[in-house]
Formats: structure tokens, C-alpha cells, sequence
């Protein structure tokens, strides 16, 4: 989503997520536009990197379908 990549225009079930993973996905990529805007994009990916990771390991993976 940083770089514009083929993945940026799908949605959360074209790209094969989880809701529980489409929270996180929303939450790490607007902090990394924020990083991106501060310090810039390898700043930025840095942050998805460690963020995601952090996420979604806290999650077990978030393959729940989400807190309905």
C-alpha cells in the first residue's frame, strides 16, 4: 500500500484477509503514511515491518473472522 503496489486497489477479501487481519492492515498502513510523511517511505516500511509483525503475533496470526 506504501509503494503502490498491485495489491493497493483490492479489497480486504481480494487480497485473501481475515477481518481480524484487515483491522490490522488499516491500523499499520495509516501509521505508515504518517512515518512516510514524517521521515519517509524506507522509514515507513520499516514500520509496517515491525508493526505488523508485532500485530499480528499478538493476534495468533488474526485469522479470526473478527468481533462480531
Amino acid at each position: 500500500m506504501i509503494q503502490g503496489n498491485r495489491w493497493s486497489g483490492l479489497d480486504w477479501e481480494q487480497k485473501g484477509f481475515s477481518i481480524d487481519q484487515h483491522e490490522i492492515h488499516e491500523r499499520v498502513v495509516a501509521a505508515a503514511r504518517g512515518e512516510e510523511r514524517a521521515h519517509g517511505v524506507d522509514a515507513a516500511l520499516r514500520l509496517v515491518d515491525r508493526e505488523a509483525r508485532q500485530e499480528c503475533s499478538a493476534a495468533h496470526g488474526a485469522m479470526g473472522g473478527g468481533r462480531h
